[in-house]
């Protein structure tokens, strides 16, 4: 996770302190950052926002089968046939694809990516139903609620080991959401965070460009001075008029705000955007497979081969992030032997031969090679046209 990632995510624990009433005495704030892709918490206790208001700590999470740790995990969440939470993030991405290796994962509940189904609603009724990765339905409600509460007590249990006894009145709670969400949208977290053991007088539902404009508010500038001293950025000076561009996982949000003499912020257009966020890349990067393969290749491996066909997932999940504009290295890919082997199956003929006519990729090993042009061409092209879709 880049640094900018890490303000992202740590930004709306800053947000909280001066919105909780005096009178509680709260001892922390906890806040949800509940992410289409990545999702996780972050904390800070009252005394450390006496003396410096960015002083936010994280949680370190495995990457499951993946080396490394992360500030968040994957926001994929698993059920069993009962339908009773079995896991959460990285290990229910594992523990998915270990079922699907051994063909025991149809009649399991996973669910990944799911948070941009609310995207668009106008109704959300209680019984409104998500679609997990193998077609079975459970009430959404559920789905978000038990992610919720797997992050409160994961942060509960990650308290214990730093302080005392932590009593629900000792945390405040803040959850974040796009700002271009519908208020039924906005309505439903709310109640799903209930329903995972936030109630209301403990939970502060925060838009995610405020929250990001409140942390930078509040974020240091080094500066050699004379006196010494702390200063924060001048550019949040009373006046000073400035837009955020939010650019998530699942949504783009763009909102214009103004300083107001007091400090307070203020709207000055009402927050827009849409659903244009990373996964629009990986859309593309699915659309750019199918042009390589041919779409009833990637139904049949999509199919048959699900554990692959998450690996590869992971796989472009990294790679994509390497790809800049001024990039002269070739990406490299390395594609699953399932694939091959499906593409020859269906197509009659091996995938490495159908490369040798083509000047701007190649088939190395197990690795495709894809020039550096043609890369940032090709997902830019297929995810300008999801975006008119």
């Amino acid at each position: 996770m880049n640094i900018f990632a890490w303000h992202n995510f740590r930004r709306s624990s800053t947000l909280v302190w001066p919105l909780v009433k005096q009178s509680r005495k709260s001892l922390f704030v906890a806040a949800i950052d509940f992410g289409t892709t990545f999702s996780g918490y972050a904390f800070g206790n009252r005394n450390d926002y006496k003396d410096d208001p960015s002083k936010v700590a994280g949680c370190h999470w495995s990457m499951g089968s993946q080396p490394g740790l992360s500030l968040k995990t994957p926001s994929c969440i698993l059920f069993d046939p009962e339908q009773n939470f079995d896991s959460f993030g990285g290990e229910a991405e594992d523990k998915y694809t270990e079922l699907a290796q051994d063909e025991e994962h149809g009649d399991w509940y996973f669910f990944r990516r799911f948070k941009m189904q609310l995207y668009g609603k106008e109704e959300l009724s209680k019984d409104f139903m998500l679609e997990g990765e193998n077609g079975l339905q459970m009430p959404a409600i559920k789905v978000f609620a038990e992610s919720i509460k797997f992050l409160r007590t994961h942060f509960e249990d990650h308290i214990k080991n730093k302080a005392d006894e932590i009593k629900p009145r000792d945390v405040e709670w803040v959850l974040t959401v796009p700002a271009i969400w519908p208020d039924p949208a906005k309505k439903f977290m709310k109640e799903a965070a209930n329903a995972g053991g936030i109630p209301n007088s403990r939970l502060i539902l925060a838009l995610e460009p405020e929250a990001a404009s409140i942390y930078c508010k509040n974020l240091p500038v080094d500066r050699t001075l004379s006196t010494g001293g702390r200063s924060t950025l001048d550019a949040f000076a009373p006046g000073t008029q400035y837009l955020i561009l939010d650019a998530g996982g699942g949504t783009v949000d763009i909102t214009v705000q103004e300083i107001k003499d007091d400090g307070d912020i203020k709207q000055i257009y009402m927050a827009n955007g849409g659903d244009w966020g990373g996964t629009k890349v990986d859309e593309a990067f699915d659309e750019f497979l199918t042009d390589i393969v041919g779409s009833d290749t990637v139904e049949k491996f999509r199919k048959d081969d699900k554990v692959d066909y998450l690996g590869l997932c992971r796989e472009f999940e990294v790679k994509k992030r390497s790809i800049r504009p001024d990039s002269t290295a070739k990406l490299t890919i390395r594609i699953p032997l399932s694939l091959s082997e499906r593409f020859q199956e269906v197509k009659g003929v091996s995938l490495k031969s159908s490369f040798k006519s083509n000047k701007s990729m190649s088939w190395v090993g197990d690795k495709l090679r894809v020039d550096p042009d043609t890369a940032k061409s090709s997902l830019k092209n297929h995810a300008n046209a999801l975006l008119t879709i």
